[in-house]
């Protein structure tokens, strides 16, 4: 969200844009069902389990397959307070870049799992559509952290949108 205000703002800075795991608009977006809002706040609120993590950031076949890579990635990761994780659900009911989008001028890579729960594919749609000259690259079957899901997709995608710019 930050890197779309950026490149509508200051379309100087920006050369070539990436964007994932990404709305254009919590108020007209494609909302997260409501058992995965609540498993995202209990995960905010530290009650990381295996099967809550699997049911929020991986797919369930990514799971099944890993079974303890997510909470292991979890784990590795720093924890947060909790008025910085509200501070983040605040910025991001408040992110509104839909009627701006078609002010982005740089190349863009939209990137997305085809089975994000927590930011549902078609936000990533929209933000293709609305971005001029946007590719949408969907990793079938990969949840909201594809990068770790799909590792050698993620990189090989990047490498060729930035060296092609």
């Amino acid at each position: 969200m930050i890197a779309q205000e950026l490149a509508i703002r200051r379309p100087e800075r920006v050369r070539t844009l990436a964007l994932g795991c990404t709305i254009a608009s919590w108020r007209k977006g494609t909302a997260p069902s409501l058992g995965t809002k609540l498993d995202l706040l209990l995960l905010n609120l530290g009650c990381v389990t295996p099967a809550r993590i699997s049911r929020v950031l991986v797919s369930a076949e990514w799971h099944s397959a890993h079974p303890e890579s997510a909470l292991q990635w979890m784990r590795r990761a720093e924890r947060t307070a909790l008025r910085f994780a509200t501070a983040q659900v605040l910025a991001i009911a408040r992110h509104h870049t839909l009627d701006r989008l078609a002010q982005i001028r740089a190349p863009t890579l939209v990137m997305t799992g085809g089975a994000d729960k927590l930011v549902p594919p078609a936000n990533s749609e929209v933000l293709a559509r609305s971005i001029p000259g946007a590719r949408l690259l969907v990793l079938p079957r990969a949840g909201h952290v594809f990068p770790l899901e799909r590792e050698e997709e993620t990189v090989r995608a990047l490498r060729e949108h930035f060296g092609a710019s």
